[in-house]
C-alpha cells in the first residue's frame, strides 16, 4: 500500500501508486519528486525506469527491498 520508505543512507520518504499502480510517485510535493514507472514490483524487487530530474536522460533503478 502507499506509504513511506527508508534509505540505506537514513533518508526518509513517501511514495503511492498512481495509474492503476503502473507508476510510483515518490516524495510528491518535494524538492526530491520522481515518478518511476513500474516494469516489475514484488515483495523481492522493483524495477522501474524514470527521466533522471538531474540528467534529463532515462534511467532505470532495480531495488531490493529488505
Amino acid at each position: 500500500s502507499n506509504g513511506t520508505y527508508t534509505l540505506s543512507t537514513g533518508y526518509v520518504g513517501t511514495w503511492a501508486f498512481e495509474s492503476n499502480e503502473t507508476k510510483i510517485n515518490w516524495d510528491k510535493g518535494t524538492q526530491y519528486n520522481q515518478v518511476f514507472t513500474l516494469r516489475e514490483f514484488s515483495e523481492s524487487k522493483i524495477d522501474a525506469t524514470f527521466i533522471s530530474a538531474f540528467t534529463g536522460q532515462n534511467a532505470r533503478w532495480i531495488m531490493i527491498p529488505n
